[in-house]
């Protein structure tokens, strides 16, 4: 599947969780390295937290079988997000995703090769009235 720049997220989503480590280079790259390009043009944007999802989902394939420019350059573009991330708090009181990610055992994440679905996570937000006033 080859994401196109107008996927939405849940497309893109599903596509980044078919990349794994048996994945080819040619069903890979295209989808890891739209990913990278997106996050590497907002590193600190409102959507960069999806594009890391993305490249954390695409791992598997990433660490055994991508090619070590793709992945340096993966790593290089999640570096620099983590700096541009790694600010001043936003205006928001909670996250949406944070109390499914303190539940998670990351030893078993990165076993499984998987990220969790950040669309699952942010509807499970949205039921829980994040999104509303916040004020």
């Amino acid at each position: 599947m080859h994401a196109s720049a107008d996927a939405p997220i849940a497309g893109l989503a599903a596509a980044w969780q078919l990349v794994d480590h048996r994945s080819t280079a040619a069903t890979a790259d295209p989808l890891v390295l739209d990913c990278a390009r997106r996050l590497a043009a907002d590193p600190g944007g409102e959507r960069a937290a999806e594009w890391v999802y993305g490249l954390l989902s695409m791992t598997g394939y990433l660490a055994t079988r991508a090619e070590d420019a793709t992945a340096g350059q993966v790593a290089e573009v999640l570096r620099t997000a983590a700096r541009a991330l790694d600010g001043p708090p936003c205006d928001h009181r909670t996250h949406p995703c944070e109390s499914a990610l303190e539940q998670l055992d990351f030893d078993e994440l990165r076993l499984a090769g998987s990220a969790p679905d950040v669309v699952l996570l942010w509807d499970e937000a949205a039921e829980d009235g994040y999104g509303e006033d916040d004020d």
